[in-house]
């Protein structure tokens, strides 16, 4: 994912703000480019970047990345520690993307293998997570997360597609509407995600000797563009509900400025004290309008550049294609 939007990707692109750290993923990416050797799967020691998303020379947005093993999910608190880094994390975070194995999904019996599935990748397991942590954002009043479902090896759905002669396409909608009902929690009020197949090429039931040749990846910068336009978009509209407050605030004050001015030499200290209150307010009021429009902005841009045929869910109901 990183590789493919450092490298760019239309108008857009990415870099990681410790050079370090971003060698180590180049490097990470050409070992698998060009000498077909797979990078090692995160281990107990969760590996975090902060990431910086540009439009042409313009910052679309900034994440700070936490990739956490996917065992950390199905082990006790008591037993490892990242475990409870994850639970931690969850709660902090504006984006949560979670893995399926495609592997497992393109030779599935649809819907009927759905109960076993949830089971075998661990879906029920995400869902509770995940339904815990929008709960108590909601209690708190806080925006709730977007969420990601990131369908692996896309490419051994469409081959298998292919060898028992069903268009691949009808196959990956069998799937996506297959995962949705393994994830119950995408279902909960206001809360929208993608679910996204991706690959990185056509590998085939190969795990470690890949054929650099067959290197071909597919949507894989798709679901960082969906994470930053839901947080624009959510910005949005956390500003309108702001503008409308401090709309309220500019008209009370300058009411009881009105109210004074009729009567200019009594109570001159509490005339001082509303215009300067005044003055606040509608600063507080332009900062607002300033934040939702480039809130408003952003959201515009990186919704144009989300693939149309990426299904988007909102409250478990595909909502227009690209869009959330």
């Amino acid at each position: 994912m990183f590789t493919q939007l450092a490298r760019g990707s239309g108008d857009f692109g990415l870099f990681e703000r410790d050079p370090d750290l971003e060698l180590d993923l180049i490097e990470g990416w050409r070992a698998l480019a060009e000498h077909g050797v797979v990078p090692e799967a995160t281990d107990e020691n969760p590996r975090f970047y902060e990431f910086v998303l540009q439009h042409r020379e313009h910052t679309a947005a900034t994440m700070s990345w936490a990739d956490f093993r996917g065992g950390a999910l199905f082990t006790r608190s008591d037993q490892h520690s990242d475990v409870l880094r994850l639970r931690s994390r969850l709660m902090e975070s504006d984006s949560i993307h979670l893995v399926l194995d495609g592997g497992t999904l393109a030779e599935a019996r649809l819907p009927h293998d759905v109960p076993r599935l949830a089971t075998t990748l661990g879906a029920e397991r995400m869902s509770t997570l995940v339904r815990g942590v929008v709960d108590a954002r909601a209690a708190q009043g806080l925006a709730l997360p977007s969420i990601v479902v990131l369908i692996t090896k896309a490419d051994r759905i469409v081959n298998a597609a292919h060898a028992n002669g069903v268009p691949h396409d009808k196959r990956l909608a069998e799937v996506i509407v297959a995962v949705i009902d393994m994830l119950p929690v995408l279902s909960r009020t206001r809360l929208t995600a993608m679910v996204c197949p991706v690959q990185v090429g056509w590998f085939g039931e190969a795990e470690h000797n890949i054929d650099p040749a067959r290197v071909d990846t597919q949507r894989l910068h798709q679901p960082i563009l969906f994470s930053a336009r839901h947080q624009h978009f959510t910005e949005e509209f956390r500003q309108r509900a702001v503008i409308t407050r401090l709309t309220g605030e500019v008209a009370a004050r300058q009411a009881e400025l009105d109210a004074l001015l009729v009567h200019p030499f009594r109570l001159p200290g509490r005339r001082s004290k509303v215009e300067s209150s005044l003055r606040e307010a509608r600063t507080r009021l332009a900062a607002a309008e300033h934040a939702r429009a480039t809130a408003a902005y952003w959201s515009s841009v990186l919704a144009s550049k989300i693939d149309t045929d990426v299904p988007i869910i909102h409250e478990g109901r595909h909502v227009q294609r690209g869009s959330a």
